[in-house]
C-alpha cells in the first residue's frame, strides 16, 4: 500500500463532452470501480457533487479531469470538498496510446485512464483564487498527482 499525505474519500476521473459526461470513481477502501454518466445541465452537475458531499461528509474528495480550464473547472471550484487536478489532453493521449496503441477510445474507459492517471504519480495541489472568492485546490499541470493507496 502506498502511502500519500492526502486522505480522500474518492478519485473521480471526468471525461467532459459536449452533451453527456462519463465519469470513474474509485472510493478509498474499495476495489470496486463506479461509473456512470452526467447529463451536460447545471442542476446534474450540482446533483452530482452536492450528493458526494453528503456521502463522504467532512472529507476531500479528488477530481481529475482533461482541461486545465474551462467552464467545468469553474463550476467545480464552489465546492470546498473538491480538490481538482487538471490533466492536459496531451498527456492523456500520450498516456492512451502507451496504454492502448490500437487507437480504440471510448468515454466510459477514458473516464477511468483518467481517474488512472491522475491518481499514480506523485503531486502536491497548490491553491488558487477563483471568482467565488475563496481558494481553490487545483493542482499544478506540469507535476502529476499524488499517489492514492491500494
Amino acid at each position: 500500500m502506498n502511502s500519500c499525505e492526502h486522505d480522500y474519500a474518492a478519485w473521480i476521473g471526468i471525461d467532459w463532452a459536449d452533451q453527456k459526461h462519463a465519469w470513474a470513481m474509485q472510493v478509498d477502501g474499495e476495489r470496486r470501480l463506479q461509473s456512470g454518466v452526467l447529463e451536460h445541465t447545471p442542476e446534474a452537475i450540482e446533483n452530482f457533487f452536492a450528493g458526494l458531499a453528503a456521502r463522504f461528509p467532512g472529507r476531500r474528495i479528488a477530481v481529475a479531469l482533461e482541461q486545465s480550464r474551462g467552464a467545468l473547472i469553474f463550476m467545480l471550484t464552489k465546492y470546498e470538498h473538491l480538490v481538482l487536478y487538471p490533466i492536459h489532453p496531451a498527456t492523456l493521449d500520450h498516456y492512451r496510446k502507451g496504454l492502448y496503441p490500437s487507437g480504440a477510445k471510448s468515454d466510459p474507459s477514458d473516464a477511468a485512464l483518467i481517474l488512472e492517471r491522475a491518481s499514480q504519480a506523485p503531486r502536491a495541489p497548490a491553491a488558487i483564487s477563483t471568482g467565488y472568492g475563496r481558494d481553490a485546490h487545483i493542482a499544478i499541470s506540469h507535476r502529476s498527482p499524488p499517489r492514492r493507496g491500494r
